[in-house]
């Protein structure tokens, strides 16, 4: 993939991050700023931003669904150990 601009793909990926906070409305003003003229000249961020409100918004139309109580405990032990600093791949 290559970017009509001059930035590389490093800042995209470190936006990308922001994305959902973004979509959110949880960014402070001056990083919303940022994002935003960062979009305006990166057609392949405002493809990828477009494909995830996208996402976001038929989300809620899935129907919920329930955890197996095993899974609920693996999920809840690697919350826990990334809170503890441990790498979760030791288990």
């Amino acid at each position: 993939m290559t970017h009509g601009h001059e930035h590389g793909k490093e800042r995209c990926i470190e936006l990308a991050g922001r994305l959902s906070e973004y979509l959110d409305e949880e960014l402070p003003a001056d990083l919303r700023r940022e994002v935003e003229a960062h979009f305006e000249s990166c057609s392949d961020c405002q493809h990828f931003l477009t494909s995830l409100g996208r996402v976001k918004g038929a989300a809620p139309l899935l129907p919920p669904q329930e955890l197996p109580p095993e899974r609920l405990r693996e999920i809840s032990e690697a919350v826990r150990r990334r809170l503890a600093g441990e790498d979760a791949s030791n288990s």
